[in-house]
């Protein structure tokens, strides 16, 4: 299978046998999370002074304060062209990488692959895939959810080289 048949697996929900998908983080999730852990502390002391007898008016802001933090906790459908696009993927299968971000598509074969380095490009933290050929190309691979272990198991697959 290649790495765009299994690309393609994975977006209709089937991982190929061997193959290790990494998906998106959901960068606005711990915001939410923040938002929600809000909305249960306020809900629980409009509860709270609800019981205690206290004014009608701010029992009734607290609902509100409960009911706003309650809707922004929880996460929206994409607007316009955002909901068209395919969620950035990187599959790594048996015999290579296909890598699907904002630098579009990309894929290698183990051996082209001479070696995989870390860096800091233009500020950001991620790894670097070093062609045989010299080339290189940069993945921010923290951007994905688990993305921190891509490094370790790109080098498992690689051969050893003979100087």
């Amino acid at each position: 299978m290649s790495e765009v048949e299994a690309l393609l697996s994975v977006d209709a929900g089937r991982v190929p046998a061997g193959a290790v998908v990494f998906r998106a983080r959901d960068p606005e999730s711990e915001v939410r999370r923040l938002r929600t852990v809000l909305a249960v502390g306020a809900g629980l002391v409009t509860v709270g002074l609800a019981i205690a007898g206290v004014a009608r008016e701010p029992v009734a802001m607290l609902v509100l304060t409960t009911t706003m933090l309650a809707l922004s906790a929880t996460r929206t459908a994409p607007e316009g062209d955002e909901g068209r696009h395919k969620r950035p993927t990187m599959v790594l299968t048996t015999s290579g990488i296909i890598v699907r971000d904002g630098s579009g598509l990309r894929s290698w074969q183990y051996e082209e692959i001479a070696d995989v380095r870390t860096c800091v490009c233009q500020g950001q933290i991620g790894i670097v895939v070093v062609l045989t050929t010299g080339a290189m190309h940069f993945i921010d691979n923290l951007s994905f959810a688990r993305g921190e272990h891509v490094g370790g198991l790109i080098r498992r697959h690689l051969q050893p080289r003979g100087t």
